[in-house]
């Protein structure tokens, strides 16, 4: 019964996204984005960074909460303040294009949202429109 209402839940993620030719979020145009890929979570920790170091944080389908907020990157180092105030993420930049972030807990807020990685999880990744 669990997988079908995450399925449910993936499939009205999606299906308004279906129309749109560009990858948006509050108007401003995706970047990148990385997936936790070992994550078994029908829909996958992720990070959104967008234009204007916005960015997001998708931590697991059980939870409602979305990390958005701001980024900075300072000696290979990505760090995610979300709007609220509340918390903080860092991850750690492997590969000269910035293709892989390592998640930091001991820098980290301690609470994640019910998301299905720990300590030096790799986020992968998958799309890239061009930081600059």
């Amino acid at each position: 019964m669990k997988k079908l209402l995450a399925l449910l839940l993936a499939l009205m993620c999606i299906v308004p996204l279906a129309g749109c030719n560009k990858q948006e979020h509050n108007n401003y145009e995706l970047s990148r984005l990385y997936v936790h890929q070992e994550s078994e979570d029908i829909i996958k920790p992720s990070i959104k960074l967008l234009e204007g170091n916005k960015c997001q944080f998708t931590f697991s389908a059980l939870r409602s909460y979305l990390g958005l907020g701001t980024y900075t990157i300072e000696d290979s180092v990505l760090v995610i303040d979300t709007d609220d105030g509340e918390y903080k993420y860092t991850f750690h930049i492997d590969g000269e294009n910035i293709d892989k972030l390592i998640f930091d807990a001991g820098n980290s807020s301690e609470y994640i949202h019910y998301g299905e990685f720990e300590d030096g999880a790799v986020f992968e990744l998958v799309a890239n429109s061009s930081i600059e």
